[in-house]
């Protein structure tokens, strides 16, 4: 769903999954997606799980600066989805 927001005070983040051949063999990947609200700037990363630490290393590649995050008090917005976070 898309939202339209003031400069830096929504970051939309999920995962999707995609099987992809890699050296001739089926391996299913995750894509974590982080996307700025007013900007629509995408950040994504791939990783081999969609576990709690790809989630943290997500959101840390995606604001490599401390002066990068949104707002204080403003919102992260995960996709409306089931859990599916383990540690």
């Amino acid at each position: 769903m898309r939202f339209e927001t003031a400069p830096g005070e929504q970051l939309q983040i999920d995962f999707g999954e995609r099987k992809v051949l890699i050296a001739g063999l089926a391996e299913k990947l995750y894509f974590f997606v982080a996307t700025l609200g007013y900007s629509r700037r995408p950040h994504m990363r791939v990783f081999r799980h969609e576990r709690q630490t790809a989630w943290l290393e997500g959101l840390e590649s995606t604001f490599p600066a401390p002066r990068t995050t949104p707002k204080s008090g403003h919102q992260w917005t995960p996709e409306n989805r089931p859990p599916r976070v383990t540690s």
